[in-house]
């Protein structure tokens, strides 16, 4: 029904997080390696399949892209932007004037970030930020994962968090996504709960 319904959105950046969010709670559920294998199957599997049927053509950047919703502009932009302010980066928020002023396009072309969240604090914020970001990102993980196979809903939480991370590597919406800090926010105290005994057999 999940995947009936993305289909009439035509989002890919959904798809690929529906498909993740799956992958985690499958790992947390049954054996991990064998599920990690399976996806690395279907999704080379995908690849082939995308690149035989010519769904991506990046042999130029015109075609690349119209193939990425050209999102490589705005990535590779967002690369540049990196390079001239390494450090310290260009500010919070900045990313569309300083794309519009970089790349020298109209405010149409521009966009608030770089649609791949890692460019756009990398961006604006440097490396400092980007570190900050990195650690947040790890604690979380660590945080949700650890002992979520132990609880149903632990589990839940840390496969939409997985998928939620997944979306924002293709649009730049964790750090104010609300959803972000409510997944953390329940995992977080689910996790502080002690652990329930399983129920002695009858």
């Amino acid at each position: 029904m999940i995947f009936g319904g993305l289909v009439l959105t035509l989002s890919q950046s959904s798809f690929a997080a529906l498909l993740v969010g799956l992958a985690v709670l499958a790992a947390l559920t049954w054996d991990a390696r064998r599920v990690g294998l399976i996806a690395a199957v279907l999704a080379v599997f995908a690849v082939g399949g995308a690149l035989a049927a010519g769904a991506f053509d990046l042999s130029s950047p015109g075609s690349a892209r119209k193939s990425t919703s050209g999102r490589s502009d705005l990535i590779s932009g967002g690369v540049r932007l990196f390079r001239d302010q390494p450090l310290q980066g260009h500010g919070s928020g900045s990313f569309a004037r300083e794309y519009r002023r970089s790349e020298n396009v109209s405010a149409e072309r521009a966009t608030s970030a770089s649609h791949t969240i890692p460019v756009t604090v990398a961006a604006e914020q440097g490396i400092i930020g980007l570190l900050a970001y990195l650690a947040l990102l790890g604690f979380a993980l660590v945080r949700l994962l650890r002992g979520a196979r132990r609880a149903t809903e632990r589990a839940a939480i840390a496969a939409a968090f997985c998928a939620l991370v997944t979306h924002t590597l293709m649009y730049a919406a964790f750090l104010e996504d609300p959803l972000t800090w409510a997944l953390l926010g329940v995992g977080t105290a689910l996790a502080a709960m002690p652990a329930r005994a399983d129920p002695e057999p009858v």
